[in-house]
């Protein structure tokens, strides 16, 4: 994960690499917000916060974007703000990183077989409804076993 432009920092926690190793890909949440940050830092006039693209059309060579900002103040009241802006291509980008990373940690794979529904990636959270109500001590005292 990089822009062309500017190398990934190497920063990682000290609790990182004692864990995963000097070498994992990881990197804690403030070098990578800072690195965005950083990158986009000329580039913020272009963006468009808490924007929802409602509507895409080709209309000849061009592409139109309905577009809605909810809760936009204006006039000092709160509304939806509506516009259309026009552009050459549209990129649908719905993720670049399909794989998830599993650091190599001792006892997990023995773990997962035992207990296949009870280990999720990041990646496949959706909702911490699919939590609720649920306990990790047996979890936990199995894991002791393994």
């Amino acid at each position: 994960m990089a822009f062309t432009h500017t190398p990934f920092p190497k920063q990682n926690s000290a609790d990182s690499v004692r864990r995963y190793g000097a070498n994992n890909p990881t990197r804690p949440y403030q070098v990578v917000k800072r690195y965005i940050e950083d990158g986009f830092e000329n580039y913020h006039h272009l963006l468009s916060l808490s924007t929802t693209v409602e509507k895409v059309e080709k209309l000849g060579q061009e592409w139109v974007l309905t577009l809605r900002k909810p809760d936009a103040k204006y006039e000092g009241e709160e509304q939806d703000y509506w516009w259309q802006e026009k552009f050459d291509a549209v990129v649908v980008a719905t993720g670049h990183y399909t794989v998830p990373y599993i650091p190599a940690i001792w006892g997990i794979d023995k773990a997962v077989k035992a207990l296949p529904h009870k280990f999720e990636h990041s990646k496949s959270f959706r909702s911490p409804n699919d939590y609720v109500g649920k306990v990790s001590s047996n979890f936990h005292r199995h894991l002791e076993h393994c």
